[in-house]
């Protein structure tokens, strides 16, 4: 049992230092985000509008709480994405092996993620959070026209929600 823990342990802090850049990176992002008041994500950053991850990050620290219908309300996506996490955590860490059917479960996962995300701003978008739009997105800083055109897509979302349409 120690000796596959130290593996494991192993295992874990070979894949740290590889990875050691991108954790840096992400780390600096996350402080550069936070120092200038923009949103951690770079969509939401950048055009103002979600993501289809939005509210994964608040769906775990939910989930982290034992809040689950919390978790549930702001991404249900959250399960899927956390049970696949485990699933090669527990293949890479735990049994040492490569992770089976990794790609094809995770086309699986990113196709569920899309559909949802295109449900759900039909339902929601942007009237109820985390789906809604974030003013002061750096395309609104840098285009003038910018601004006019994400209100006129917003009111165009809400007619057609309101005519019962998808628009297609």
């Amino acid at each position: 049992m120690m000796e596959k823990l130290r593996k494991s342990a192993e295992r874990l802090s070979a894949d740290l230092w590889e990875y050691r850049y991108a954790l840096i990176g992400l780390a600096l992002y996350y402080l550069f985000t936070k120092l200038l008041g923009m949103p951690f994500c770079p969509m939401r950053s950048i055009t103002g509008f979600p993501c289809a991850g939005c509210g994964l990050t608040r769906a775990f620290l939910y989930l982290a709480g034992g809040k689950a219908m919390e978790a549930a309300r702001m991404n249900p996506m959250a399960f899927p994405v956390l049970a696949f996490i485990l699933y090669c955590a527990w293949h890479r860490y735990g049994k040492g092996t490569g992770i089976p059917i990794l790609w094809p479960l995770l086309g699986v996962l990113v196709a569920g993620m899309l559909l949802f995300y295109a449900v759900r701003m039909y339902q929601h978008f942007p009237d109820r959070t985390p789906y809604v739009y974030t003013q002061g997105s750096l395309l609104e800083k840098r285009l003038p026209w910018y601004a006019d055109w994400a209100d006129g897509v917003m009111r165009s979302v809400r007619t057609m929600r309101r005519q019962g349409s998808c628009g297609f």
